[in-house]
């Protein structure tokens, strides 16, 4: 993995089209997941991840209008609940190889309709760089 130095580089968070929490509370919760990973696989990079400018490409409240306007439910709270849960897991998993799609499939989601869409990468993404899959 290879984490730039150039201070003009940003991580662009870009996530799924699901149902989204707030955009403050989805950011934190998917750089903490990152951060997570990065410190378990690849400790020798965390100091330049947190340097990195990080932005999201928030679209979820539009998201979230369109999807309630077909009438789909979405409950925030217990979303917000299930991806700190899952963040509680991935943190106590140790070692890199402990988790696959395998391991994530198991990660205690409450309703994995928000989830299942979430794993599918779009075409040329593994071009652009790594796809990150923590939540999406």
């Amino acid at each position: 993995m290879v984490i730039s130095s150039n201070p003009k580089r940003v991580l662009l968070f870009v996530h799924g089209r699901d149902f989204k929490p707030s955009a403050e509370e989805f950011f934190d919760l998917s750089n903490a997941a990152l951060t997570t990973g990065i410190e378990r696989d690849y400790p020798n990079l965390i100091d330049r991840f947190h340097a990195l400018d990080k932005q999201m490409a928030y679209y979820g409240d539009l998201s979230n209008d369109f999807l309630s306007g077909r009438g789909l439910r979405y409950d925030e709270t217990l979303d917000i609940g299930d991806r700190r849960n899952a963040l509680i897991k991935i943190r106590a998993l140790d070692k890199k190889k402990n988790f696959s799609v395998t391991r994530y499939d198991r990660l205690p989601w409450e309703d994995r309709h928000y989830r299942v869409p979430c794993r599918r990468r779009s075409a040329g993404a593994g071009q652009v760089g790594h796809v990150v899959d923590a939540y999406a």
